[in-house]
């Protein structure tokens, strides 16, 4: 079925398959010269060509199925092609001197009508490059659209065929096949619209959504001198690590331990920063955060930075903590239930759950870069004072080998230089590099950290707006740079660009971090009762005293959970050697004698609940919308009091107020440690709102019921149930 065909090389003679010496005025058509071999075409090599094997090539190339989209056209000036091919090579006198230009790199004018036809065999040949090279000439010299279209169709398929031997080599260039699938896209797009070869363009952008993520790591891989390459890929990371469920990643956590070997300390802090509110932090990823944090406020003397570290560090611990009281309750409920039942308790019931690496020595580091010395101490079990925390003996013998005048001072800095050296700076790319790492002599040579750490102990709510302030007009010129980043979506990364823009932070503030440990209490309420510019609240103290008298000062505060800005000392006892108190940790101070002499009733469960209830009461209004301070100032006194007071004022300052509404408390267990210490555990379930007058959207709200443990402590005198 070979058609008869036509070849000659003479100046200005064309291929026209299917043509004769009779045809007319065909070589008047405009012409195209392309690199074009009829061996390649049949698949077939010089020494293979035998009639037999040509036969089968003609056949197979004939019957192979091609991508939808090709112009009818184009489909008969390729069938003509191949049967020009076909019988050229049959010839001798045609096939020997077809070889010869071929040998000599002697281009074939080709027609323009015949062009479509013979760039897609060329495609189909692999002549990818060839076939790229030559589009723009062949689109030049198209008489129509249609033939554009498919001379379009043929180079974006040797752009595909490209992408696919990038992606498949060893190791895989991810960069390069994503770039060429986006070119293809591009230029079919451009070319035809959407609605031409939508089967190829569906597979494209299937491809390039599914490679992102690897392209992504092949940008922040890069040389951290390639600014602009690992920008682009931060930014479109944001897209991939907050991604809507359908589109999530199948297995986040281990793509961010690969993404978190990439990131310098900065990126890993802004990523903390602006995930958005419906993007739920895992305890790994805080850690990470909390290092990050450690790490870029080290090196650029930002003390506000080791605040947040060590406010951060502070909530896992205490998650740890209520994950180990909840796995205690519902053994007990378990346990309970298989008693009423006659049984013996569930095997494994109480098995105790895994239990999580402590980081009682990166918060000793953070309180000891904030001039907290003997907080530093308590965090690692040393000092004078009784701590929750286990004594590493190898801490111990650092400490003591380093501190050659008896000052543990000079050991603990000892051991946090060189946990800042050999753990904290390898942790992430940019601080890898540092050769001399700074010293924490050379940390408190500098006057803003000196100056920071005195208002720190003096006052705490000004340091910390004082370092908001400064923080602010850091990240102005970052913050509209990533404003412009937003209105690009994800920039350079193919298969993110049709996304959408991923709001970004224009604030690496302590707001900005509010509304991540906002989601860190919905998802574990018993956690907090309290978030506040980022900070968490972990419990109180109920004050012992009196009533109607003033109270003075020399209290005793037995072990409750407080933010950083107050000392670990507060911290719960009953913690383990990783775990902060439960929530709520209350304990009662004596201050004074009573006005009235009558004693103070014992502690059964109708007098634990009036008291719980009245710190719950407290707590509501100081932080509520009214702010009004009095019930706290009736419950709380010491330092306790100065740290709630802080705590309400910060929340008023930022135009924030907590709405608390308690829906159910059952004391669960009351256990009298001495006469004058007494334990609670109760059942709270509540609902909290957070109001924010800055924001426009809906508030942050959490609804759960959960346990917590409270520590209350009789005054020395008497004064009814409020003397607990």
């Amino acid at each position: 079925p070979i058609r008869a065909a036509r070849l000659g090389r003479a100046r200005g003679a064309t291929v026209v398959a299917g043509a004769s010496a009779d045809d007319g005025d065909w070589n008047d058509e405009p012409t195209v010269n392309i690199p074009i071999s009829f061996f390649s075409i049949l698949n077939l090599s010089p020494a293979r060509a035998s009639p037999a094997s040509i036969e089968a090539a003609y056949t197979s190339v004939i019957q192979r199925e091609l991508v939808e989209g090709f112009s009818n056209s184009c489909l008969a000036a390729r069938a003509d092609l191949v049967d020009a091919a076909a019988q050229v090579i049959s010839d001798p006198e045609l096939r020997a001197e077809h070889e010869s230009d071929l040998k000599n790199g002697r281009l074939t004018p080709v027609p323009a009508s015949q062009l479509g036809g013979a760039l897609a065999l060329m495609q189909e040949a692999g002549e990818h490059e060839a076939v790229i090279e030559y589009a723009p000439e062949c689109l030049a010299a198209a008489k129509s659209r249609v033939a554009r279209r498919d001379i379009t169709l043929s180079a974006a398929l040797a752009h595909c065929e490209l992408s696919h031997n990038a992606l498949t080599a060893t190791p895989p260039r991810v960069g390069e096949g994503c770039e060429l699938l986006d070119i293809a896209s591009k230029i079919l797009i451009a070319e035809a619209g959407r609605s031409f070869s939508v089967e190829l363009q569906e597979t494209i952008d299937l491809t390039l959504r599914e490679m992102a993520p690897a392209y992504v790591i092949e940008l922040i891989a890069m040389p951290l001198e390639a600014k602009r390459e690992r920008k682009a890929g931060v930014r479109a990371l944001r897209h991939i690590l907050w991604a809507d469920p359908e589109n999530a990643l199948n297995d986040r956590d281990a793509y961010v331990v690969e993404v978190n070997r990439h990131l310098t300390s900065n990126e890993v802090v802004d990523l903390f920063l602006e995930a958005p509110d419906s993007v739920p932090a895992d305890a790994e990823e805080v850690y990470q955060s909390a290092m990050a944090h450690i790490v870029t406020g080290y090196r650029e003397r930002r003390p506000m930075l080791i605040v947040d570290a060590d406010e951060m560090l502070a909530q896992l611990e205490h998650n740890a903590y209520s994950t180990a009281q909840e796995a205690r309750a519902q053994a007990e409920r378990l346990t309970r239930a298989a008693a009423d039942a006659g049984q013996p308790p569930p095997q494994g019931a109480w098995a105790t759950p895994p239990t999580p690496e402590p980081v009682n020595v990166e918060r000793a580091v953070c309180q000891l870069l904030l001039g907290r010395v003997e907080d530093a101490a308590y965090s690692l079990g040393m000092g004078n004072d009784p701590s929750p925390y286990a004594l590493d003996p190898q801490v111990e013998r650092f400490v003591r080998e380093h501190s050659p005048s008896g000052d543990y001072t000079e050991g603990l800095i000892a051991l946090a230089d060189r946990w800042i050296a050999d753990v904290a700076f390898p942790s992430f790319r940019d601080s890898a590099r540092v050769e001399r790492v700074p010293t924490v002599a050379q940390w408190f040579d500098e006057p803003d950290v000196q100056r920071f750490c005195e208002r720190l102990e003096a006052a705490p709510a000004l340091a910390k707006t004082l370092a908001a302030f400064d923080a602010a007009a850091r990240s102005a010129a970052a913050g509209a740079e990533r404003l412009g980043d937003a209105f690009g979506g994800a920039g350079d990364v193919p298969g993110l660009r049709a996304e959408g823009a991923v709001g970004a932070s224009v604030s690496a503030s302590r707001s900005a971090r509010r509304a991540r440990v906002a989601r860190l209490l919905r998802q574990n309420p018993a956690a907090a009762n309290v978030a506040f510019g980022g900070a968490v609240v972990a419990g109180a103290a109920l004050v012992a005293y009196g009533l109607g008298a003033d109270t003075r000062s020399a209290p005793y505060t037995a072990p409750g959970v407080s933010s950083v800005s107050a000392s670990p000392k507060d911290v719960g006892a009953l913690l383990g050697a990783a775990a902060t108190n439960v929530a709520d940790g209350v304990a009662d101070v004596a201050s004074r004698a009573p006005v009235f002499s009558r004693r103070a009733p014992e502690v059964d469960a109708r007098v634990a609940e009036q008291i719980v209830r009245r710190w719950q009461n407290a707590k509501a209004q100081a932080l509520g919308v009214a702010h009004n301070l009095r019930p706290l100032e009736q419950v709380l006194e010491g330092p306790m009091l100065q740290q709630w007071l802080t705590r309400a004022e910060d929340v008023k300052a930022h135009g924030w107020a907590w709405e608390y509404q308690l829906n159910a408390l059952t004391v669960d267990k009351v256990e009298v440690m001495t006469p004058s210490r007494v334990m609670v555990e109760a059942t709270l379930t509540e609902v909290a709102v957070l109001k924010d007058r800055a924001r426009t959207e809906d508030d942050d709200r959490y609804e759960s019921t959960y346990r917590a443990r409270y520590e209350l402590k009789k005054s020395s005198d008497g004064g009814g149930v409020r003397a607990w």
